[in-house]
């Protein structure tokens, strides 16, 4: 079965038909966890596009930052936000991509879909675009869209809250895209 969460945010390719969607991975934490990697993505190069969904809750982080391949530098942020009553925007450069929201609250935990665009590409930068929500201490959704500066494949991709640990219940999925 699958599962878009809006038309137009679908990975497909053209026409009207939509994109085929397939579980690669799901890790479902146990217990708290101050990091959850995806590695070995070189063995999904069947794929075109990779989709992280993503059902975090944390003991004090906000924010879901992402490395890939371990890199610490060549990221680009730009976001769009809104609680009901405000919007804002920015942009940035960065230590890490910006690709999700964890809460505090393990009744409403955040929610985010992340699109990996191309990630085995070598002839381009990676793009990945994420759709978010939370509800704790200021609830909002965010649009986001990263920019990884490197033409290298994606390999791997560590998932971490900008504090503390992910904590059980956390369950983070990674989809392939034909």
């Amino acid at each position: 079965m699958s599962l878009i969460p809006l038309g137009f945010w679908a990975a497909s390719g053209g026409g009207g038909g939509g994109a085929a969607f397939d579980l690669l991975e799901t890790v479902s934490l146990t217990s708290s966890a101050s990091s959850v990697t995806f590695s070995g993505l070189g063995a999904y190069s069947d794929y075109k596009h990779l989709q992280l969904r993503m059902i975090t809750m944390s003991d004090s982080g906000q924010i879901i930052y992402a490395k890939v391949n371990g890199s610490t530098s060549g990221y680009y942020v730009h976001y769009l936000t809104g609680n009901g009553s405000n919007v804002s925007s920015s942009s940035f450069s960065s230590t890490y991509a910006w690709v999700g929201h964890t809460d505090t609250l393990t009744n409403a935990p955040g929610a985010s879909i992340v699109d990996i665009l191309d990630f085995s590409s070598t002839s381009k930068n990676t793009t990945i675009r994420s759709l978010t929500g939370k509800k704790a201490s200021g609830s909002n959704i965010n649009l986001n869209s990263n920019l990884w500066s490197s033409t290298a494949a994606m390999t791997s991709i560590e998932l971490y809250p900008n504090a503390g640990n992910f904590i059980a219940g956390s369950r983070l999925s990674l989809y392939g895209v034909k």
